[in-house]
């Protein structure tokens, strides 16, 4: 399942809750951060007295077992990380790690219980993001995740930050007016639940 939406919307917080409801173990992949697709989603080599040995990467070794594995912020990722993933989400399910010394696995089986969900913010605002390619946006089934309900969203600022209901309800008022005049491009920036949130902690 790939979850779209706009940046701050909840989409990781959502994996996560749902997670820890179930009691189901979660890893999270920043793939905004991955420099090196290889060395995080494969491996490296290392020096062990004198030998060449190749340490694995995180990745090979939670992709065996039943978990969630939540790769945030696909659309930040490079097309080398894109490759590295292909097999692990179609019907092959498997990683191929070539690059493997000695007698090291070369091919890792995906469990079968192990589910992958996708984060991505599409729009032309967002710096540093990449358009999703066609192959890989192939092998998720889409959700959009949009802005919670008013009355929701006051909610949960006052169990997240401890501020009084007609407070949030305030805060949650302004906040739909920039919004909406973010919506009619009469301003350029709108405003998150993540931002909500960071607000009503400040008067907290």
């Amino acid at each position: 399942t790939m979850i779209l939406g706009p940046t701050g919307c909840g989409k990781t917080s959502c994996v996560k809750e749902v997670c820890n409801r179930l009691g189901i173990p979660l890893h999270v992949f920043d793939m905004g951060s991955m420099i090196d697709p290889i060395s995080s989603l494969l491996g490296v080599h290392r020096l062990d007295k004198g030998h060449s040995i190749f340490d694995y990467a995180k990745f090979t070794k939670v992709i065996q077992e039943p978990c969630v594995i939540l790769l945030d912020e696909l659309n930040r990722s490079s097309i080398g990380a894109n490759n590295i993933l292909f097999p692990c989400l179609d019907d092959r399910r498997k990683l191929s790690i070539e690059i493997a010394s000695g007698s090291g696995a070369r091919d890792i089986k995906v469990h079968p219980e192990v589910t992958f969900i996708a984060t991505a913010n599409i729009g032309a605002e967002y710096s540093g993001t990449n358009i999703i390619d066609r192959a890989l946006m192939n092998r998720f089934f889409p959700l959009e995740l949009g802005c919670i309900p008013d009355t929701e969203e006051a909610k949960v600022l006052v169990k997240r930050t401890g501020i009084k209901g007609p407070t949030a309800d305030l805060v949650v008022k302004i906040a739909n007016n920039i919004r909406a005049l973010s919506d009619k491009q009469e301003i350029s920036t709108s405003l998150s639940i993540r931002e909500t949130l960071m607000v009503s902690a400040l008067i907290s």
